[in-house]
């Protein structure tokens, strides 16, 4: 359950990021999207190949597993 957890939320910050990124571009203007949109560009790997989430998600398995390993010990 723990890697599930930890996968699925840290793949979740990502995808919001991913959604804001999808919105129509006057929606975006009016939210004041751009600063958000260029952070998530600078920080996520692949972003502009709408695989931003593919690092966030292994970040996310590696955390469960090392607090699955930390439980069961």
């Amino acid at each position: 359950k723990t890697v599930y957890a930890s996968v699925t939320a840290f793949t979740l910050a990502a995808a919001i990021f991913d959604l804001l990124k999808t919105l129509p571009a006057g929606l975006q203007t009016s939210l004041h999207l751009d600063l958000v949109i260029g952070f998530a560009r600078s920080i996520l790997p692949w972003y502009d190949l709408n695989l931003g989430w593919v690092v966030p998600a292994i970040a996310g398995l590696l955390v469960g597993l090392i607090i699955r390993k930390i439980k069961n010990r």
